[in-house]
């Protein structure tokens, strides 16, 4: 949402009762107009068995302009991973690419990111999966990490300011903690992406 009206857990729902966990708040002035962009990651666990339809609803009193969301579902994720990363600056010609910085993860995590920016294409090792080209942009971005640092990045295709988020997911655990139940989805379902005034 623009202008800088934080995130809280109360502002997202679901119609199926999920109970949803929030993963950083964070602002930045992204584009020539200095409209503050606060974004965050909000996620719940919702049961295998599940073949109920179900609506997500995401209400901000307060905020200006737009509220954008972008939602994915997974199979084979466990609990976060570390603490993730925050970027924020100026990228496009000439200035750098878009980034979350270095945050730390494990080999094989599920490593997700969220960038707010002109997006154009993201970086190398990583895979776009969802993305809303009204400005401004958002892509969310993933990949199954190889090693135990990672780095989101995104080109920008004009200079423009940006914002990028990064989190990490460790595989579902069998009840003993030794092994996975299954891998990660490399192929997750976009459920929708888009902008709404209210």
């Amino acid at each position: 949402n623009t202008y800088h009206v934080p995130w809280a857990i109360g502002d997202i729902s679901n119609t199926a009762g999920y109970t949803w966990h929030m993963f950083g708040d964070y602002a930045n002035a992204v584009g020539n107009t200095n409209s503050y962009e606060d974004d965050t990651f909000y996620y719940a666990v919702v049961p295998t068995t599940t073949t109920a339809s179900d609506t997500i609803t995401i209400s901000k009193p307060g905020a200006t302009n737009i509220i954008e969301a972008l939602a994915l579902v997974y199979s084979g994720v466990g609990a976060i991973d570390g603490p993730g990363g925050f970027a924020s600056g100026v990228g496009g010609y000439g200035s750098g690419n878009a980034t979350t910085g270095d945050y730390p993860t494990s080999v094989g995590d599920l490593n997700l990111a969220l960038f707010i920016s002109r997006i154009s294409l993201p970086g190398s090792g990583w895979t776009e999966r969802v993305e809303d080209p009204i400005f401004p942009s958002a892509m969310l971005i993933d990949q199954i990490a190889t090693s135990v640092v990672a780095n989101a990045s995104i080109s920008i295709n004009e200079p423009e300011g940006y914002l990028g988020m990064g989190i990490a997911f460790k595989p579902l655990q069998a009840p003993s903690g030794n092994l996975p139940t299954s891998s990660l989805s490399a192929s997750p379902t976009s459920i929708t992406s888009g902008q709404s005034s209210t």
